[in-house]
């Protein structure tokens, strides 16, 4: 016990030797710093400024550092005459100093130079001393000193300013006049609404404008400071009707706010008014109100109302979500004003349930709001939505089946998939087809296999378009190539015909070495339709894995069509290389037609070799792709600017320069000549 004792004291003393030792070194410092910045401007050498910064940081951690620091701050800031150095003296002040900084920064509030930075660092000073020395200096300076204290001392909260910010309202110095309205008004207390509302009752011009800003915040400030009460005064007389629009706009949001009832019955009535700005926008700020009592008032207010007024309770009613006013809705939602209707529908996405499902979907599929029905399909919660909107897909009435399909789509739900693969083969094409487009949203790994079936053999040979493409995006959302691929080849050993064909093109949208040793035997097929989708998915592989055999087709294909998609699919690929110069240049000597050598020399953009430069430039003179040759040029010419052939270069694109009437073209030759030395 003795001796662990004895190592804990062993340690503290060590502890206060090193901590000695470094607020020593600190002190050293510092004195070193503000002695070689006694005459420091702004862009001066930065390092005194760092050490002395370095020491505020250190005196704000530790206590016993802070007084040393502070005192050699304060004598720095007593005898530099550096402006400069006082003004980040005072910056250091804000940090660390105590109430034995006061005086000295208080010096300092009438010296334009230096009053912002010393009411900045009183500002944030606790002690009520600091509050007083610029009370004090607020009374005894003028202009813009003087407006800059006010603003301050607000900031601060230091209400036994008040009295003598109200002598200063009637200013003829506009800027302080200003400053002091408002800094009562920041300050927010009941002295300060009785103020602002006295001197408001006499107040003309710029002045009472100010004094109404002022009144605002106030009984904002108060509001949130828990004087509703108080704050409601002020509401209430800038709301009348003699006040401008946008005050009364302010002060209704202000009202509110009011606790319980009291908004309630204040929107209310205003809702039942002859102002139509007003109504508009106490509708909406009942959908904020807490109190559960708006949702039976905007319920109330409903019957009588007109078109235009029920149309913005049931947005407001929607907006609130509160679903004691289902019954309300829905009701309304068989009005025959479509704006009414509209939005009820659109309500019932908040406060609507599982049995406001059949409503929504008879409108969705028909009668003028289709829309509106959709929007609160989407937006619909609670228990058993999702249930009721499957069991719809059933429906034998095709449009509400196709829109319940839909609403599962756009709302993302996963448990319908099985409905869904029902609906696929379903007598009705309609029904089939967005179904297809559903299963591809909502579909995984697992269905794979059984929509693959479907497109083997769908209900109607029409609707492999669908099915192709909600499988290429199951395919894209599982993002397993060979998971998908192995899928997609099983299926097709006993497909055939457009079965097949489909099930080539998925080939390519499962890209994989299997796959594309499939799709190159079977652009061999003698099935025309399977040939022509594997020489297509060929042509169109997402990579440049095939590009040999790509060219090689080419050359050897009599079918023109295909002989043009392949040359296509050869220099898109040819793009995805490091170098497409080789592959441009074979590509060109099979390119017979104009378009032929259009579509070629387009690929050559994206070369970056002397030697493609050189294979473009043989087609400056031929007047059918001469432009064509000239954007590959200035394409190419952009990327050897600084090679050693630059001067070639630079002659091969002044003949551009000569032919070209592209402007695009002739701004790329342009600066690259430009760029070459």
């Amino acid at each position: 016990m003795k001796r662990s004792f004895a190592i804990l004291v062993s340690v503290l003393v060590v502890s206060t030797v090193f901590g000695s030792l470094a607020r020593a070194d600190v002190l050293a410092d510092l004195d070193k710093a503000l002695a070689s910045a006694a005459a420091w401007k702004y862009g001066d050498d930065q390092n005194a400024m760092k050490t002395i910064e370095n020491a505020t940081f250190e005196a704000g951690k530790d206590a016993a550092l802070r007084g040393p620091v502070e005192t050699r701050l304060l004598a720095a800031l007593k005898s530099s005459k550096s402006v400069d150095l006082r003004r980040f003296i005072c910056r250091q002040l804000r940090t660390i100093g105590t109430d034995r900084s006061i005086p000295a920064l208080a010096s300092l509030l009438g010296d334009a130079d230096l009053t912002h930075g010393a009411r900045y660092a009183l500002g944030r000073m606790e002690d009520p001393k600091a509050g007083a020395a610029l009370h004090n200096a607020m009374k005894n300076t003028k202009g813009k000193i003087q407006a800059g204290i006010i603003v301050t001392l607000a900031k601060r909260g230091y209400p036994a300013a008040i009295g003598d910010m109200v002598k200063l309202f009637d200013s003829s110095d506009k800027i302080v006049a200003h400053a002091a309205i408002r800094g009562v008004g920041v300050m927010g207390t009941v002295a300060s609404a009785k103020a602002l509302l006295k001197a408001r009752s006499s107040a003309t011009g710029h002045i009472r404008k100010r004094v109404t800003d002022a009144l605002l915040e106030c009984a904002d400030t108060l509001a949130e400071c828990g004087k509703a009460s108080d704050a409601a005064v002020i509401y209430k007389v800038l709301y009348t009707p003699k006040e401008p629009t946008h005050i009364r706009l302010a002060a209704l949001g202000g009202l509110a706010k009011a606790p319980g009832a009291a908004a309630v019955s204040t929107l209310a009535g205003v809702i039942k008014g002859d102002d139509p700005q007003m109504r508009a926008n106490a509708i909406a700020l009942m959908t904020g109100v807490k109190d559960p009592g708006a949702t039976k008032a905007l319920i109330d207010l409903l019957a009588g109302a007109d078109s235009e007024t029920q149309t913005l309770i049931l947005r407001g009613l929607g907006g609130r979500g509160d679903k004691s006013a289902r019954g309300a809705v829905t009701k309304l939602a068989a009005s025959e004003d479509k704006a009414v209707k509209g939005a009820a529908l659109e309500a019932l996405g908040s406060v609507g349930g599982a049995g406001s499902i059949p409503l929504l979907l008879k409108n969705a599929a028909g009668g003028g709001c289709e829309r509106s029905a959709q929007i609160g399909l989407t937006a619909i919660k609670g228990p058993g939505v999702d249930e009721a909107l499957i069991r719809e897909i059933a429906s034998e009435d095709v449009k509400i089946g196709s829109e319940a399909i839909k609403a599962c789509r756009v709302r993302g739900c996963k448990k319908a998939v099985d409905a869904l693969f029902k609906a696929a083969v379903s007598k009705e094409s309609s029904v089939r087809r967005a179904a297809a487009d559903a299963i591809g949203s909502l579909g995984g790994e697992k269905d794979i296999d059984r929509l693959l079936k479907i497109l083997v053999s769908p209900a109607d040979p029409g609707d492999r378009a669908a099915l192709e493409n909600a499988a290429g995006k199951i395919f894209l959302s599982v993002g397993d190539n060979d998971k998908c691929a192995a899928k997609v080849l099983t299926a097709s050993h006993n497909a055939s015909g457009e079965a097949k064909a489909s099930l080539v093109r998925l080939m390519g949208k499962a890209p994989t070495a299997k796959t594309l040793d499939a799709v190159k035997t079977l652009v061999r097929s003698s099935d025309k339709a399977v040939k022509d989708a594997a020489v297509r998915t060929l042509a169109d592989w997402p990579n440049a894995e095939p590009a040999d055999a790509v060219i090689a087709l080419a050359k050897s294909t009599s079918n023109k069509t295909h002989r043009v998609l392949l040359l296509r699919g050869y220099v898109r690929m040819a793009g995805m290389t490091k170098d497409s110069t080789d592959m441009c240049m074979a590509a060109m000597k099979i390119a017979t037609s104009t378009q032929d050598k259009k579509l070629v020399l387009s690929g050559f953009g994206s070369a970056g070799t002397m030697k493609a430069l050189n294979e473009v430039a043989k087609y400056f003179d031929d007047e059918k792709v001469r432009e064509e040759a000239g954007l590959a040029a200035a394409k190419i010419g952009e990327k050897l600017k600084r090679t050693p052939d630059k001067l070639q270069v630079k002659f091969l694109l002044q003949k551009v320069q000569k032919f070209t009437k592209s402007n695009n073209t002739k701004r790329m030759v342009d600066r690259t000549i430009r760029d070459i030395k």
